[in-house]
């Protein structure tokens, strides 16, 4: 048994300052990253599909 793979993150939305961003799960503006949640991965879209139009239509 084997588990799948993780999604690899395209870009983060802090829920704290209202940032989007790309790269590491690290927000500049609140110096941190515990506030931040995926907005566009590989695997998001299908359960999150209204997050699509903030990532700038990029593909799956």
């Amino acid at each position: 048994m084997f588990l799948s793979p993780l999604p690899v993150v395209l870009e983060w939305h802090c829920v704290m300052c209202e940032q989007f961003f790309h790269g590491k799960k690290f927000c500049e503006a609140c110096g941190t990253g515990i506030y931040s949640r995926a907005t566009c991965t590989k695997s998001v879209y299908s359960y999150q599909p209204d997050l699509y139009q903030d990532c700038g239509g990029a593909s799956t």
